[in-house]
C-alpha cells in the first residue's frame, strides 16, 4: 500500500540543458548563481572534482562574484565550517560530490542543538542500517541464483 504524503512536492524540474561545450555550460552557471544571489536566496554549484570545483570558483571571481566559498578536499581543516553558513541568504558554495562528509556535529550544534541533533543522528543510522539490509538480502538472492546456476550447469570435474 502507498502511503501519499503530507505535503506535496515543492520541487519544480525545469528541464534538461545541453550545452555544446563545457565553457557555455560554466558561462550559464554563473549567470544563474548571480540571478539566484540577487533574490537572497542561497546557491549550491556541485561538481565532480576538485579541478572542476577550483575552476568555477575563478570563474565566478571573474564575473565579479568573490563572496563564494569552495568546498573540496583541500579545505579539510574548515570543512565543518563551510558546511554550517552553507544555507544562508545570497552565499554561493562550490562543493565536490564527496566535499562536506564528517561535518555532521558542528552543524547540529549550530542549528539543531542536541536534542535535535540526536533525532537526526537516529534517523540516519536507522537509514544507513536499512539500507545495508537491502543490501545484504540483494546479495544473498544473487548468491542463491548463482549457486542455482552453478549446480544447473554441473561440476567440471
Amino acid at each position: 500500500m502507498k502511503i501519499p504524503p503530507h505535503r506535496g512536492l515543492r520541487r519544480r524540474h525545469l528541464g534538461t540543458a545541453l550545452y555544446k561545450n563545457a565553457d557555455q555550460k560554466w558561462r550559464r552557471v554563473i549567470e544563474r548563481a548571480r540571478e539566484v544571489t540577487q533574490a537572497g536566496r542561497p546557491v549550491l554549484v556541485g561538481t565532480r572534482s576538485v579541478a572542476a570545483s577550483e575552476e568555477v570558483s575563478a570563474r565566478l571571481t571573474t564575473a565579479g562574484l568573490s563572496q563564494h566559498t569552495v568546498l573540496n578536499a583541500r579545505q579539510d581543516r574548515t570543512e565543518a565550517e563551510i558546511v554550517a553558513q552553507a544555507g544562508q541568504p545570497s552565499r554561493i558554495t562550490v562543493a565536490t560530490d564527496m566535499a562536506g562528509r564528517g561535518t555532521f556535529g558542528l552543524v547540529i550544534q549550530r542549528f539543531g542543538g542536541a536534542k535535535q541533533g540526536e533525532l537526526l543522528r537516529r534517523r540516519a543510522q536507522y537509514r544507513a542500517e536499512r539500507q545495508h539490509a537491502r543490501t545484504r538480502l540483494d546479495t544473498m538472492a544473487q548468491d542463491r541464483r548463482l549457486q542455482k546456476q552453478l549446480a544447473f550447469a554441473g561440476s567440471s570435474e
